[in-house]
């Protein structure tokens, strides 16, 4: 999907001054806005940190750590609240 096809919204977000002129430093270096160096930090921070579990994972974790298929699925839920996901999925 090209970027200008893609629904966006709008942010206001305070920020510590070192991490502003960090982001400064990056626009810079990535030769682009502040903006757009903004959206790659979080973008690579979800790809990295948060997407990075599946959902087959999660339930797989909980189911590991003692939780039952319906505690499993609330994991999951918790997790990916606009997953899919049913107990069948878990079962």
């Amino acid at each position: 999907m090209e970027e200008s096809a893609k629904k966006v919204k709008r942010l206001t977000i305070t920020l510590p001054e070192e991490y502003v002129a960090g982001l400064e430093d990056v626009a810079g270096d990535m030769n682009t806005t502040v903006s757009e160096a903004v959206r790659e930090a979080v973008a690579t921070y979800l790809m990295e940190h948060y997407w990075r579990e599946t959902v087959g994972e999660v339930a797989r974790k909980a189911i590991m750590a003692g939780a039952s298929n319906d505690g499993a699925l609330t994991a999951v839920k918790k997790k990916f609240p606009h997953a899919a996901t049913s107990l069948a999925s878990i079962s």
